[in-house]
């Protein structure tokens, strides 16, 4: 999604147009309020589709500082229409996505959630309120408008969020629908005095008994009855009312609440949720949780695997769904789908044990397990005596929308061939190596990649040559993210990240990729009218390839393995489809060779010395143990390595206009002064935006720049602070023997 360029461009004049694309009316919003701007009349008009191409210029004319929004109401395919659920009060958020499904696309702003969904023509725009008679949910169908992120809000005075994945970018099929059968369900529970009791979290018995036996009455079953009131209580609900929750619906039945809805209907018969819970239960599933008390279902398949989906996922729905019609040839309608994953998330949570839950490859007890992505949910174990493949794991793989198969792996083959299928020189071809050996570790921290090269070089293919090997996918490569969140999104939906054509990045998402290599997360809240916290951590590969400069600061080079390509002759030029064809014949032989280096590699790791060079040294470690089994000289990896890290620090460092500065100032002596004096002496007449303007700016770059200062052959002491400021000394390489090279006044000792 596109984001705000500079200061005199607003959400409508950078988004609009991408909006009207996609079929969206989009509109400015007034400033300091939540509806179109007031210049604009009968935009309610405008639900039927895009707005004319003259129009949308002539508001971009006008209003393109604006925040933005869009009608509501738009044909989205298929005789489905976009509609927003927009809930009013935090504690109906959880129950109104009980009702219709979690959300895939939402946004927050001062309080409750707005939920996009789709609905039919016969669903009007309405409004809900609760037993106090206060707004719970407003229904905005056709010809209603809705303020979008990054718009500002205009009571908190910041901006509007997306959860999940934004309008942009959805896929407007997955969206949750909304028909009369959930709306009545809706405002039946926000209507009821029981149902607020039951989300304050106190006095919970009598009213649930009582909203128990409301909703036997209304003809809901058990699964329904569940998934609303367990959605309703509060979260770090600590009473015993899901234990009871049963009785009281039995208790309803037999004082007969739904004996009048039974005589008109005659017998009652299986509901499509308790039929699927039945076909589940026969073929053996599993519940289990992960340490963030996230629930998981796991499915056995025809040949003994397990393939295991987070609940509430679009993939653990598509399971449910398939289960279903291949026992009963019928549809499983979204409602029912969406009570049966809430039972069973409370299931998996409150009742299943807790388990550590991989992507793609994990480590545990000293084996490597590694998911092969086929059907049959077989992997490949990989201990010091070797590998094999076993139908069934022994830990949880999650698989992830867009995964592809890997091949059975197969002994005897030579990783040459690939090398020599690439046109990678030896020096390129250790440090590919040495990333692909890093990542089948299993477990972090990771030295990531980045390849550098000019157009032509060959660099975008190297790692789809990567992602083939490792962790295949639809979605091979993605853009860069520019925010945290965006980057922790991608991490929970890949294995190994590559982001495609990276032309620099700020030095928040530097630090997070950083994180990202080593264990990091994003920590946030959920709501902004609440404290939770919404925590996502990962550690993950990643691979970045630009043509130059991609990554400047010190901390991420020294966790990255730089390659640099080189354009291909003309004549040695194959096309992309040739080599791919050529390696998809020799990879079942490829990973074999690799699997048998990573036995290696667990053999000898609890005898390697850690490398004092690399700063990553766990991973360093394991490159080590492993390079017997490679071919390669004994210390390949680590000198190559080192050597290309600091060419690299040193390079980039030099590059910096701060250093350019230092070093020209120092040329004729050492400096001995305060940092005051220092920014007097290095400030250039015209300096660049992000030059350090004060002191305190510069001693940051300082400190920021020290290790690759020192390897460029630049020295600084920082000295206690005198009566004019924070002295410091810097000096060249070679300079140390200077008069005036540690001299420091009395009352400024060094620190």
């Amino acid at each position: 999604m596109s984001t705000i360029k500079n200061s005199n461009i607003g959400p409508f004049g950078d988004l609009a147009k991408l909006y009207s694309d996609r079929g969206f009316t989009a509109l400015p919003v007034e400033r300091n309020h939540k509806r179109p701007a007031k210049e604009i009349k009968g935009w309610q008009g405008y639900s039927s589709g895009p707005l004319a191409a003259s129009k949308l210029q002539e508001f971009l004319n006008a209003y393109s500082d604006r925040g933005i929004g869009i009608v509501t109401g738009t044909d989205i395919g298929e005789g489905w229409r976009l509609v927003a659920i927009d809930v009013d009060q935090d504690r109906f958020v959880a129950v109104a996505n009980a009702i219709f499904g979690n959300p895939v696309c939402a946004k927050l702003g001062k309080k409750g959630l707005t939920s996009f969904a789709r609905c039919r023509d016969d669903i009007r725009s309405t409004s809900f309120a609760d037993f106090e008679k206060l707004v719970a949910c407003d229904i905005l169908a056709s010809g209603r408008f809705c303020v979008l992120p990054n718009s500002i809000h205009p009571t908190t005075g910041q901006p509007y969020k997306w959860i999940g994945t934004s309008l942009l970018d959805v896929n407007l099929g997955s969206l949750p629908i909304l028909d009369k059968e959930r709306l009545t369900l809706l405002k039946i529970v926000l209507g009821s005095e029981h149902a607020s009791i039951l989300a304050a979290g106190t006095s919970t018995h009598h009213a649930g008994l009582a909203f128990a036996a409301q909703l036997v009455a209304k003809g809901y079953d058990d699964i329904q009855i569940t998934s609303v009131i367990q959605a309703l209580l509060p979260s770090g609900y600590s009473g015993n009312s899901l234990e009871e929750l049963p009785e009281w619906i039995a208790s309803a039945r037999n004082k007969g609440f739904e004996r009048e809805e039974s005589s008109t209907r005659g017998p009652k018969q299986p509901s499509p949720s308790e039929v699927l819970l039945a076909i589940l239960a026969e073929s053996g599933f599993e519940l289990s949780h992960d340490e963030f008390n996230r629930g998981y279902l796991s499915v056995p398949t025809e040949s003994g695997g397990m393939i295991t989906y987070p609940l509430g996922s679009t993939a653990a729905a598509g399971v449910l769904q398939h289960r279903y019609y291949m026992a009963s040839k019928k549809a499983l309608r979204d409602a029912a789908c969406a009570e049966v994953i809430a039972l069973l998330d409370a299931k998996a949570r409150f009742e299943g044990p807790q388990e550590r839950v991989f992507s793609r490859i994990g480590r545990q007890d000293g084996m490597v397990v590694i998911d092969r992505g086929t059907p049959d949910g077989s992997v490949v174990c990989i201990t010091a005596q070797g590998f094999e493949v076993r139908v069934r794991s022994p830990l949880r793989f999650v698989r992830v929308t867009g995964m592809r198969e890997l091949p059975e792996p197969k002994c005897g083959g030579d990783l040459n061939r690939l090398k020599e299928i690439l046109s990678l020189s030896d020096e390129t071809f250790a440090l590919f190596l040495a990333f692909v050996i890093n990542v089948l570790r299993g477990e972090g921290p990771y030295l990531c990649l980045l390849v550098e090269g000019e157009q032509g070089s060959g660099k975008s293919f190297l790692c789809t040559v990567a992602r083939k090997i490792i962790d295949p996918n639809i979605g091979e490569k993605v853009r860069l993210p520019e925010n945290e969140r965006e980057l922790m999104v991608y991490a929970n939906s890949f294995y190994l990240l590559v982001f495609d054509n990276s032309s620099g990045m700020n030095a928040n998402i530097s630090d997070a990729l950083c994180s990202l290599a080593t264990g990091g997360g994003f920590v946030s809240r959920k709501l902004y009218t609440d404290g939770e916290l919404y925590i996502v951590t990962a550690t993950r590969p990643f691979i970045i390839n630009g043509i130059s400069d991609v990554a400047s600061k010190p901390d991420l080079i020294e966790r990255l393995i730089p390659v640099a390509m080189t354009r291909l002759d003309e004549d040695s030029r194959r096309t992309e489809a040739e080599i791919n064809a050529e390696i998809d014949v020799l990879l079942p032989g490829l990973l074999g060779a690799l699997y048998d280096i990573v036995a290696c590699a667990l053999r000898n790791e609890g005898q390697t010395e850690l490398p004092r060079q690399i700063r990553m040294a766990d991973a360093a470690r394991w490159l080590q143990a492993a390079e017997p089994a490679t071919g390669l000289a004994e210390g390949t990896f680590i000198n190559i390595l080192h050597r290309c890290q600091t060419d690299r620090i040193i390079d980039r460092t030099n590059n910096e206009t701060v250093v350019v500065e230092m070093r020209k100032a120092l040329e004729l002596a050492p400096f001995l002064g305060t940092v005051g004096e220092l920014l007097a002496k290095i400030k250039p007449d015209y300096p660049p935006r992000y030059f350090p303007d004060t002191p305190q700016k510069l001693s940051k770059s300082l400190d920021r720049f020290k290790t690759g200062m020192a390897l460029a052959g630049i020295h600084f002491k920082k000295l206690s602070r005198s009566s004019k400021g924070q002295m410091i000394n810097v000096w060249l390489e070679g300079q140390e023997n200077d008069e005036t090279c540690g001299l420091a006044p009395p009352d400024a000792p060094v620190i």
